[in-house]
């Protein structure tokens, strides 16, 4: 069993620390309050910085809901225009395309099954999707990309060659 952390012959890596400011998201200064030793308020003491260090996280993540409105103008020759959805918005709600990207990557990237997928989107990302949404979103990646996999497998069975060092034989 492998112990934790690097193992021999393997060169660490260690995490960073930033001294660039503006790396920095967030400074939490820790300040005394009283003295130690008689108990007065330190509120107007000057202040000396003596070290630091720094956590390196993710924040928390959470859903972001869009809402998009169409109007209507009425112009003086008394033409009622009506703005229209954009094309990509077909359906009163729906999921944006960072929510199906991920869906399309845990899929096909990670190969995680729909159950652990809907697990993983409540859990971390506090969105709940059933397993008919996951498939119906994979399905609608799948109708995209077809055209575009049938014209590459169509020009792998008819190329002269695979990759650049093997010659296809031809029957």
């Amino acid at each position: 069993m492998k112990k934790p952390a690097g193992q021999l012959g393997h060169l660490g890596k260690t995490l960073d620390f930033s001294y660039d400011i503006s790396q920095v998201d967030q400074v939490v200064q820790h300040l005394p309050d009283y003295c130690n030793s008689c108990g007065k308020t330190l509120v107007s003491a000057e202040k000396a910085l003596l070290d630091k260090h720094q956590i390196i996280d993710i924040p928390p993540i959470k859903p972001v809901r869009i809402e998009h409105q169409i109007f209507s103008k009425t112009c003086t020759c008394g033409c009622v225009n009506k703005e229209k959805f954009p094309q990509n918005m077909p359906l009163k709600i729906q999921y944006g395309p960072n929510i199906k990207a991920t869906i399309a990557y845990l899929s096909t990237g990670q190969y995680v099954p729909f159950p652990r997928m809907q697990e993983f989107f409540s859990d971390v990302m506090n969105l709940s999707i059933s397993e008919g949404g996951i498939a119906h979103i994979l399905q609608r990646f799948a109708q995209k990309s077809t055209p575009l996999y049938l014209m590459i497998k169509h020009g792998i069975q008819c190329g002269a060659c695979v990759g650049t060092d093997q010659m296809l034989k031809h029957l």
